[in-house]
């Protein structure tokens, strides 16, 4: 009987350290916090696709597999080269 006594005790401990931690938390999963770090992992997927494309196309047209690229990675450069100078 005293051994079922502990183990719910011991479960009942386990719970509150468990709801402090998610209240520990919680002040990270507001409004605010969430949308500048969905609009950083936007920025970073934008700019990272960017540099993919712009990196990958140059060496793939240089070895000649795919030329059609070299067409992206200059649309992409005059568009930074514009926007630049704006």
């Amino acid at each position: 009987m005293q051994s079922d006594n502990k183990g719910e005790r011991a479960v009942v401990k386990e719970l509150r350290n468990l709801r402090k931690g998610l209240k520990d938390h919680s002040k990270y999963f507001t409004a605010l916090p969430m949308f500048v770090g969905g609009m950083l992992r936007g920025a970073g997927i934008i700019v990272g696709a960017t540099l993919l494309v712009l990196l990958g196309g140059t060496l793939l047209g240089l070895l000649g597999l795919l030329p059609g690229l070299e067409d992206i990675v200059a649309t992409i450069l005059d568009a930074f080269e514009r926007a630049r100078l704006q």
